[in-house]
């Protein structure tokens, strides 16, 4: 299973004609030094991200920077489980 190292979410803006709230949140961060966005999020298993083709990936380290950031926001994080599904365009939720 590959790790992927100082990630954070983030939307997918790939479709820029889908409204803002439509798009669908993703995961973004290194994977053997190369920069990925993971899409198509099934559920999470603790820190084990399954995606709807079968692949599974593990977090590693969050991103030192979108740690702060759910801090100053009111968002939840528990490093055992730090990635909730709330709903397709939702991945935390607030404390």
């Amino acid at each position: 299973m590959k790790k992927i190292k100082n990630w954070f979410m983030s939307t997918d803006n790939s479709n820029r004609y889908l409204a803002p709230e439509m798009r669908e949140r993703v995961i973004c961060g290194e994977i053997d030094g190369e920069n990925v966005m993971i899409r198509k999020i099934s559920h999470t298993e603790g820190r084990v991200i399954h995606l709807k083709n079968g692949d599974k990936y593990v977090l590693g380290q969050i991103e030192a920077g979108y740690r702060k950031y759910i801090s100053d926001n009111g968002w939840s994080y528990d490093p055992k489980n730090p990635v909730k599904i709330v709903s397709k365009y939702t991945l935390f939720e607030k404390q």
